[in-house]
C-alpha cells in the first residue's frame, strides 16, 4: 500500500507487510507531510491527528505520560 503525502515531490511507502516500526524520523516526516496536505484537503486530519498521537507517545519520557498519549492515538485511531 502507498500513501502519497505530497503529490509533487514524495512519496511514502507504508510497508503493512513488513514488522519493523517505523522509527521516529519516519514518523516525524510523515506528519509533517500531512500537515501541509490539510490546509488544501482537510479530509487528511484524522491521518494528522493520528500521527501526532504517536509521535507524542514516542516523545513522552514520563510512563504516565507515555500512557496518557498512546490511549489519545488509541482514540484518533477509532
Amino acid at each position: 500500500m502507498s500513501l502519497v503525502v505530497d503529490r509533487r515531490t514524495c512519496i511514502q511507502r507504508f510497508d503493512t507487510a513488513s514488522s519493523a516500526p517505523l522509527t521516529f524520523h519516519e514518523l516525524q516526516t510523515m506528519r509533517s507531510a500531512v500537515a501541509g496536505l490539510i490546509a488544501s484537503d482537510p479530509t487528511y486530519l484524522p491521518i494528522f491527528e493520528r500521527l501526532d498521537a504517536l509521535a507524542a507517545a514516542h516523545e513522552a519520557s514520563d510512563p504516565v505520560a507515555r500512557a496518557r498519549a498512546l490511549v489519545a492515538a488509541q482514540k484518533a485511531m477509532a
